[in-house]
């Protein structure tokens, strides 16, 4: 078992989203921390799109995600394109490739109406990959599972969830994470 203290850094941890263009958001950032994330707000503040955002830059597609068919979709009424941004931490016991992406891995997603590309940076933004095959490398190093709904637990997910008056099933979900 691994200890980790306060100060220690941990590799794998998400330290920010950056949107732009992006549903709703013209621009966004969200900080996050270094253990358990709570997203709360008002009905339509945005939560579920900060959701999305982490799932389609991990690898997921658009459907996946539980509010639209294609990722053209997701690009803001009137842009031509939309970018997430995320910064994973790769400090520490764990961290993929130091050497080459440093304390940082920057995953970068670019959808336009015809296209999407995920391109992977190093920690001052220098372009090192931008293939789809990495990207899921690291998804998999990090164990970073979107669909568990454990790591990510979007609204539908949720009210289901609470809703089922079968502890059996509700034992299975706890189960599975």
């Amino acid at each position: 078992m691994v200890s980790h203290t306060l100060h220690q850094p941990t590799a794998g941890i998400v330290k920010q989203l950056r949107l732009e263009n992006f549903m709703c958001h013209s621009k966004h950032e969200t900080e996050f921390g270094n253990h358990v994330n709570f997203i709360t707000g008002q009905n339509g503040s945005g939560k579920s799109t900060i959701l999305a955002a982490l799932c389609v830059a991990f690898g997921c597609r658009a459907k996946e995600t539980q509010r639209t068919s294609t990722l053209k979709d997701f690009i803001k009424t009137g842009a031509t394109d939309a970018v997430i941004q995320v910064e994973i931490q790769n400090e520490g016991e764990g961290a993929f490739k130091p050497e080459i992406y440093g304390p940082v891995i920057i995953v970068e997603r670019r959808i336009s109406e015809s296209t999407s590309s995920a391109t992977l940076k190093d920690h001052q933004g220098r372009k090192v990959v931008s293939w789809k095959t990495d990207l899921l490398e690291i998804v998999e190093h990090f164990n970073i599972d979107v669909e568990n709904p454990c790591v990510i637990m979007n609204q539908d997910k949720s009210r289901e969830f609470l809703h089922s008056g079968n502890n059996k099933d509700k034992f299975k979900v706890i189960s599975s994470c």
